[in-house]
């Protein structure tokens, strides 16, 4: 029984000039190979690369109701994919059916950022003592038409709880993070804190709101994925300009996902284009929104099928990208996928070690 469909039609470039012992050893554009296997409890979501220490950084997201719910861990992997080790979360909410973690970011010191959902904070991660502290906390604030005046409140027409989705670094320090169900994208004060509601709209209305994010490679501009549509707007990708004062600007559509696509997180080529996970394959999307290519779902000879791929960091020319499998919660697809790029990524910004206190995990 064939346990996927393979989808024809995925973009591959030869060299004509290379004799055939060459073309043996290169690789074809936009090739998937397995990076790592993910143990248990599997459901990778987040992954963040440090090159400079030659570690891979992969969290996941059980989300499960089980009688027994297994924490979240965060594993360490090395650049050819053999597992250094890893850490448990602690202070989760395992009876929160939609416990985990989710996007991944780095400092300049090699510490992890990583979006918790029960509770709603960003947890500080030291790899080199295996220390975790809560850097920021992410509350849940009443709808603007019950706010009174207050801007620290929620386009969103009802009442709902905070979400934490992906954190990412701006050349101030600061953080920002979008809530999936808010309706809203917060920013984290330079050193941690409790976040504030930076920008809310009802166009981010949705039941999968903002989602993946990243600072441009211009560190001018906030881009995130709208994960599914809402009444005011379709899934795509989105920009936000952050202003010389720390305030946003207008929000602007960069790119309207197809009909029926799931997104979730992505990264930046050197090139600027933009590497997006898509239901169940990848779409490039070029810095005007043009589509450049589209990886499907398995290629002859792919060992695991992209499934609800998640998340999205660059290695040398190489997009490793989080299998999920959310939906299908099959164990065979709880993987690190390696999508030979062709391209270098851009650096993603990361500040200094910040210097201002965080609560102590428990």
């Amino acid at each position: 029984m064939i346990r996927r469909i393979a989808i024809p039609g995925v973009v591959a470039v030869f060299c004509a000039l290379a004799g055939p012992a060459t073309a043996a050893r290169v690789r074809e554009p936009l090739t998937v190979r397995l990076f790592a296997r993910v143990p248990a409890p599997g459901l990778p979501e987040g992954i963040a690369v440090d090159r400079q220490r030659h570690r891979v950084y992969v969290g996941t997201s059980p989300k499960d109701p089980g009688p027994n719910p297994p924490p979240s861990k965060v594993f360490a992997f090395s650049t050819h994919g053999k597992l250094k080790d890893q850490w448990t979360i602690r202070g989760q909410d395992l009876s929160n059916p939609s416990y985990g973690l989710y996007g991944i970011s780095l400092d300049r010191d090699g510490r992890l950022y990583i979006a918790d959902f029960a509770p709603p904070r960003v947890i500080r991660l030291n790899p080199q003592t295996g220390r975790q502290v809560t850097y920021a906390r992410l509350p849940d604030v009443p709808p603007c038409v019950a706010a009174l005046g207050s801007e620290q409140c929620s386009a969103a027409p009802d009442d709902r709880a905070p979400f934490p989705n992906y954190p990412t670094f701006a050349p101030d320090g600061a953080m920002y993070v979008t809530d999936t169900t808010q309706a809203l994208i917060w920013r984290v004060p330079p050193g941690g804190g409790t976040a504030s509601v930076w920008f809310s709209d009802p166009s981010l209305d949705s039941v999968f709101g903002p989602d993946g994010a990243q600072v441009t490679p211009d560190r001018r501009t906030l881009m995130f994925a709208m994960a599914t549509p809402g009444p005011l707007a379709p899934a795509g990708l989105y920009t936000i300009r952050i202003l010389p004062d720390g305030s946003a600007g207008k929000l602007k559509p960069l790119w309207q996902a197809p009909f029926g696509e799931f997104l979730d997180g992505f990264a930046f080529g050197r090139s600027g284009k933009i590497y997006e996970t898509l239901n169940n394959g990848l779409v490039i999307v070029s810095p005007e929104g043009e589509v450049v290519a589209n990886v499907p779902m398995q290629q002859p000879g792919q060992a695991v099928p992209f499934d609800a791929p998640a998340n999205v960091a660059f290695l040398g020319k190489r997009a490793l990208v989080t299998n999920h499998a959310w939906i299908t919660r099959d164990a065979r697809d709880y993987a690190v996928l390696d999508l030979f790029a062709g391209e270098r990524g851009a650096r993603p910004f990361r500040p200094a070690e910040p210097h201002a206190p965080a609560v102590e995990g428990r």
